[in-house]
């Protein structure tokens, strides 16, 4: 391989490092499994799912996690140490492990597209598909946001919800917003991606689609959504992103990608896409922070957050 091939490839690894919430992003600092003991397993109509419901009173604030991340890594790490604690001293909180992360039950995938179905995406094109396929079956936005309402419909956690929500996380609240619109009193996206993310990077780049396709598909799992999943996902995302319209929303956004000017550029057209759909909108860039912002300054983002929920909950 030359070395242009040589540095592509680089390049791309570094690219979706970020994309995928590589451990590479979190900043050095103690984590601990705070809350492991209170987890449960609870059964929903597509299977169990691992749960963490603490709080008393005040509204329903619900935890989703980035991409392939459980409540509590193998390393014994909790992903929200320091976050969900502090939301549940004001308000009743759930967070959870999705179907194939952590101690949740695993379901199935959907079907691998075309390499022609894969390049009409990422051109920024559009393939035609059903909705109705998906229906909590599989691991696409549509689908995981299908199976967390049919989590809290069985919780007892009261609607409407207040959805807090990392990276790519942002995929389930865009299409939950957009189902259930009465059930979300408001959105708080920490660093959350935009739907276009797949289509930009591949534009980014300016990869051969076959060798890009198959080093993107290798970063991801069938555990939280394939590639072709997760493409489907953004599609999905791109035409509902008017159900942002009327949501309250919080953007507390990285200070840097810890990629260069090009990419934190790259983002911030992205995110500004995205939020130019939300009336609603209060964006604000955390100090010293790469992609995980609520472990880089866990004290700037409870403050922020506590500050919305309190600001939304007196209207």
């Amino acid at each position: 391989m030359n070395k242009k091939g040589n540095n592509l490839k680089r390049n791309l690894k570094n690219l979706l490092m970020f994309l995928v919430c590589i451990i590479f992003f979190i900043c050095i600092i103690p984590i601990t499994s705070a809350y492991a003991d209170e987890t449960k397993l609870i059964k929903t109509q597509n299977g169990t799912i691992n749960i963490r419901q603490i709080g008393q009173d005040g509204p329903s604030v619900v935890f989703e996690t980035g991409y392939g991340c459980p409540l509590i890594s193998e390393e014994n790490e909790d992903i929200w140490n320091g976050i969900q604690g502090v939301a549940a001293q004001y308000s009743k909180t759930i967070a959870y492990d999705r179907f194939g992360l952590g101690e949740s039950s695993n379901i199935g995938n959907m079907p691998s597209l075309t390499l022609e179905g894969r390049k009409t995406i990422l051109a920024g094109g559009d393939i035609k598909y059903k909705q109705n396929d998906f229906n909590g079956q599989y691991k696409t936005a549509q689908d995981k946001a299908i199976n967390l309402h049919n989590l809290l419909s069985v919780s007892g956690l009261k609607k409407p919800y207040i959805l807090v929500i990392h990276s790519i996380g942002s995929f389930t609240a865009i299409e939950f917003a957009k189902m259930y619109p009465n059930e979300v009193t408001a959105i708080i996206m920490l660093d959350g991606t935009f739907p276009k993310i797949n289509q930009e990077l591949y534009k980014f780049e300016n990869y051969n689609i076959t060798d890009f396709t198959n080093n993107f598909a290798s970063e991801f799992t069938k555990a939280d959504g394939t590639l072709d999943e997760i493409l489907i996902s953004g599609l999905q995302c791109q035409k509902d992103l008017k159900a942002l319209n009327n949501i309250p929303m919080l953007y507390l956004q990285a200070s840097e990608t810890g990629m260069g000017k090009e990419m934190d550029q790259l983002w911030e057209n992205g995110v500004s896409n995205m939020l130019s759909n939300c009336k609603f909108c209060k964006r604000l860039v955390v100090p010293n922070s790469t992609h995980y912002v609520y472990k880089c300054n866990p004290e700037f983002v409870n403050d922020e957050i506590k500050t919305f929920i309190c600001g939304i909950i007196k209207k």
